[in-house]
């Protein structure tokens, strides 16, 4: 098999790599904008063999590097079959010099391919796919090889992801199949009245923008800056979800009031029953239920009416990014503020997003980054633990490929740098 490169279109580019198994959001259109937005100088190309056939696609993003040379990053990696040999080998063979003529001193890629199943809890499955030997083939081609590490490196794809597999089942289903506190969860944020929509205007942004800044000071990582937030979601246009959600304290205190109504009239109707048989267990049991019910709500309404003095009658509780494609949701960004932790937002939020992804035919929730840490005491563990309370599946990529295009110059950088 003899391949050249040649530049294709986005028909061509999507209807090829959209069939691979390693299609994924970073092959998007949409991820090529947003490398655009950011600075990159992105193309796609083919890899087509002696009868014009395409063989393998990618996106090619490059950046300057060591004021001399270009970088390229490959995002998600070659779409193409990974366990073919000769295509692995020939692939790189042709794609070698290419890269060489765009002054390309090395080329980077993660491919989205899981590298060895796993289930909920990490624990590789007896049995399962297992692709380990798929590395040492782009070895032999003449990639460097880095396995995945634990823990989080913002410089790379992710490593280690948590993903929530559909399988069919519809919302009600997936609601019981999820951990018992995290459908406890999800069924309380219910029960506050929580208003979950999607942005509206730059005014929103700024406020989820802020909310990132403090959630990024409160857990210690970088919470971007308004018009990064910008880009993306310009870049991804329809395809992004910024859902916020917010409490109403005056719905709150209206839907309280109502309930509190209902609960004294059927108290009173109860009392008169308890004129005629004072000793009726029944009507006695329901008068202390419809008491504490009264209580609650009189509890509610001046929670919410000291939260209206504070905050105003819209308080914003957390927010969320979601990118879309055919086949999955992608939870990208989400920010909470810490005092209204109780209310469990975030637990609101991505249900309502999970019925959204349903609704639109998609096979997966992917809940995005973990350490790959599956112990208590290790970093990263709550958040793995929050996301595999929906009932996700771990997911250990490949790893990341280093190809050297000009081998003495890279060597030289390497030794400084420590790429590889």
């Amino acid at each position: 098999m003899k391949l050249t490169i040649k530049t294709i279109d986005n028909d061509q580019y999507l209807d090829f790599g959209q069939k691979q198994d390693n299609w994924s959001f970073l092959h998007s259109i949409e991820q090529k904008r947003k490398l655009q937005n950011g600075q990159y100088d992105t193309s796609l190309i083919g890899f087509v063999d002696e009868k014009d056939e395409l063989k393998a696609v990618a996106l090619i993003a490059k950046a300057p590097v060591a004021k001399i040379y270009q970088y390229c990053l490959i995002p998600g990696g070659i779409l193409m079959n990974y366990e073919d040999e000769e295509l692995i080998k020939e692939t790189t063979k042709t794609l070698k010099p290419w890269l060489a003529s765009q002054n390309i001193l090395y080329m980077q890629m993660s491919p989205y391919l899981p590298l060895i199943e796993r289930d909920q809890n990490g624990q590789v499955v007896e049995g399962g796919f297992d692709h380990t030997n798929i590395p040492e083939l782009f070895k032999k081609a003449g990639y460097k090889y880095l396995p995945p590490e634990k823990g989080y490196d913002l410089s790379k794809d992710p490593m280690w992801m948590s993903v929530l597999y559909f399988d069919g089942r519809d919302i009600d289903t997936l609601l019981k199949d999820m951990d018992q506190q995290t459908r406890w969860s999800i069924n309380r944020a219910r029960k506050f009245d929580l208003s979950i929509r999607e942005a509206r205007n730059d005014a929103d942004l700024k406020k989820f923008t802020d909310m990132m800044i403090h959630t990024g000071q409160r857990n210690n990582f970088d919470g971007g800056d308004e018009d990064y937030y910008r880009r993306e979601m310009a870049a991804w246009q329809d395809n992004a979800d910024l859902l916020l959600a917010f409490m109403e304290p005056s719905k709150t205190i209206e839907s309280q009031e109502r309930l509190k109504e209902d609960s004294q009239n059927e108290l009173a109707e109860v009392e008169k029953k308890l004129e005629e048989t004072p000793s009726s267990k029944k009507f006695n049991k329901k008068k202390k239920v419809l008491l504490e019910a009264i209580e609650l709500a009189d509890k509610k309404i001046d929670e919410a009416q000291k939260l209206r003095e504070k905050y105003g009658d819209e308080i914003l509780l957390a927010g969320c990014i979601f990118l879309n494609t055919v086949n999955e949701t992608v939870y990208m960004h989400s920010g909470a503020y810490d005092e209204f932790f109780k209310y469990n937002a975030p637990f609101a939020i991505h249900y309502e997003e999970i019925k959204r992804a349903i609704a639109a035919g998609r096979k997966s929730y992917n809940f995005f980054g973990i350490s790959g840490n599956f112990n208590k005491d290790e970093e990263g563990y709550s958040l793995f633990d929050f996301k595999r309370g929906f009932g996700s599946t771990v997911v250990e990529n490949m790893g990341t490929l280093i190809l050297p295009v000009k081998d003495i110059e890279f060597s030289i950088y390497n030794r400084l740098k420590k790429v590889v």
